[in-house]
């Protein structure tokens, strides 16, 4: 895992903040999308960072702690991302419904 983690989880992560950035000029109406794309891509560049120091100093307990916080993070703001695009879509369309009827 020494090798593959830290290849699988830059190849991820550079996925995830492409993708962020792509939903928030999708939703560029949507301020909690464009939030929580900003929140993804900066917690994104701390778990590099957090992952980096990790292995430079050895790996303490306390680093390694830090490294899964932010994952945890990562995972929840990646969460209410995926939550909260399609439901700017759905409001998009009530309201062009709306707009029709009128």
């Amino acid at each position: 895992l020494r090798v593959s983690h830290p290849l699988l989880s830059i190849a991820v992560g550079v996925y995830l903040a492409f993708l962020a950035g792509w939903l928030k000029a999708k939703a560029k109406e949507n301020l909690s999308v464009a939030r929580l794309s900003n929140a993804l891509t900066i917690l994104i560049l701390l778990q590099f960072a957090s992952g980096a120091l990790t292995i430079f100093t050895g790996a303490p307990i306390v680093m390694q702690i830090v490294h899964l916080f932010l994952a945890d993070a990562v995972w929840i703001v990646f969460v209410l991302l995926s939550a909260s695009f399609p439901a700017e879509k759905r409001e998009t369309l009530k309201m062009a419904e709306m707009v029709e009827a009128a």
